[in-house]
């Protein structure tokens, strides 16, 4: 598991890598984006009675993996 996290967690060292870690900020910041109205809709949709509880989950995992891209990532 250790192996799989080092390259999360390590420094920049080219110019490119800024350009890489604001990209993957950008677009970790547009899942959370995109994901929030989706959870209110599916709240929505849950409290209808058309959709089953357990859909909440498919919301809170998306959004939960975006906000860990946008901590991990190092700052450029």
């Amino acid at each position: 598991m250790t192996g799989q996290t080092t390259p999360l967690l390590a420094g920049s060292e080219a110019p490119w890598d800024f350009t890489v870690t604001g990209t993957v900020r950008l677009m970790a910041g547009l899942g959370v984006a995109t994901e929030l109205p989706a959870a209110a809709l599916t709240a929505v949709f849950v409290a209808l009675v058309r959709l089953r509880r357990w859909w909440h989950v498919i919301t809170a995992a998306l959004i939960l993996v975006a906000a860990v891209r946008m901590m991990f990532a190092p700052a450029p």
